[in-house]
């Protein structure tokens, strides 16, 4: 036989045991695969010579794959081939194809690290960092903790995830997965569908230490901290709790990122506060905070101005010297800016202040004097 193979004119189209072929499938069978060798033969692959992976790969009819010949044709005109021997070839052009075409394909993560997830393909080892994960499966973590991001992690080994092959290299062995890719036209058709002022109902997913994501129907939007309350937060976890049911208005779609505000379908506080007051006014006002550029003074409730330093005579600098928190002081109004939130103020009466700070400073030299006294005794 190897006789008349050899001095075939037509050798050059001659399949023979060793070769390394390449077919199509056009038939999938429970334990065979039938390939159409592009016209020179049609090649059949069954028991054990389907590979390890074969039920985990799963064929399908036109799947391009690479083989392995066994021996000339049968007596039913089949060429026996095999996955088996020829099995990392097959593996390299189907990851290639999936990356070219961007084919999804589901996977099962089989270890966790604090960048991703480790993910083995066909003797290939890859990877899925945490930042091409979907938004439903991105571990957030309030502070950052590493610890808590590797244990959110570890959760999604052994879970089927649907990827995209981001980037291959077979001779490197470079291979990057991406679950958000996938979600990309779909979020954009969403995305499209919110405008900003829009009212908006969602469910708190995630607390972190600069805001909140809410589910609003597909999408995460983001309430930034400064977002949550018209009041100075500085603990998000105080205000929201996830599972939580919260409305909102959405504040800026940019970029694929939907951001959110709570506050804003309140009543601003600011607003109400400053109805009757006006530019020039003088108010008695309680020391609230000293810095080093002023002094807050709470003129009513929790409405708070600046007395910027620049406004404060030489003989009151430094502020820390010569103020103190809770000390009733007369203020002027400068000006009120409304889209800022912000009051400026000057001091009032300035002979005065000096007046009550020399009579306090006295009252505490006396009281020094008495402590000393007592010591003595």
């Amino acid at each position: 036989m190897e006789e008349i193979i050899s001095n075939s004119p037509q050798k050059l189209f001659v399949i023979k045991p060793g070769d390394i072929v390449e077919g199509t499938i056009i038939a999938v069978r429970k334990t065979a695969i039938l390939v159409d060798l592009d016209g020179k033969g049609i090649g059949i692959i069954f028991g054990r010579e389907l590979g390890p992976d074969y039920y985990s790969r799963k064929y399908k009819v036109g799947d391009r794959i690479l083989a392995s010949v066994l021996d000339f044709e049968d007596e039913f005109g089949k060429i026996p081939l095999s996955l088996r021997k020829v099995g990392k070839g097959n593996v390299v052009k189907d990851l290639e194809e999936k990356f070219k075409k961007g084919e999804i394909i589901e996977v099962v993560p089989q270890e966790a690290n604090r960048g991703g997830l480790i993910i083995e393909i066909g003797g290939f080892k890859g990877f899925l960092p945490t930042s091409q994960l979907s938004p439903e499966h991105y571990p957030r973590v309030e502070d950052g903790n590493k610890n808590e991001i590797l244990n959110k992690l570890l959760e999604l080994v052994g879970k089927p995830l649907k990827v995209k092959i981001l980037d291959f290299d077979a001779q490197s062995g470079k291979l990057i997965f991406s679950e958000k890719g996938i979600v990309g036209n779909k979020k954009d058709k969403i995305i499209a569908n919110f405008k900003v002022g829009q009212e908006v109902e969602g469910t708190i997913t995630g607390i972190v230490d600069f805001g909140a994501f809410v589910d609003i129907g597909g999408i995460e939007g983001l309430i930034h901290i400064s977002e949550i309350s018209w009041e100075k937060v500085e603990n998000v976890s105080q205000y929201l709790k996830i599972g939580e049911k919260v409305k909102a208005v959405v504040t800026s779609v940019d970029n694929g990122k939907v951001s959110l505000s709570i506050k804003r379908l309140q009543e601003d506080p600011f607003m109400k506060e400053i109805e009757d007051l006006k530019k020039g006014q003088t108010l008695e006002g309680l020391v609230s905070k000293i810095v080093p550029f002023g002094i807050f003074v709470k003129i009513k409730n929790n409405l708070e101005g600046l007395v910027h330093v620049s406004e404060i005579p030489e003989e009151f600098l430094p502020p820390e010297k010569h103020f103190q928190v809770d000390q009733n002081i007369l203020v002027k109004i400068l000006s009120i800016d409304k889209k800022e939130r912000k009051i400026l103020l000057a001091l009032k009466n300035n002979t005065d202040l000096k007046s009550k700070n020399s009579k306090s400073s006295d009252s505490q030299k006396e009281l020094e004097k008495e402590k000393k006294v007592k010591k003595k005794k």
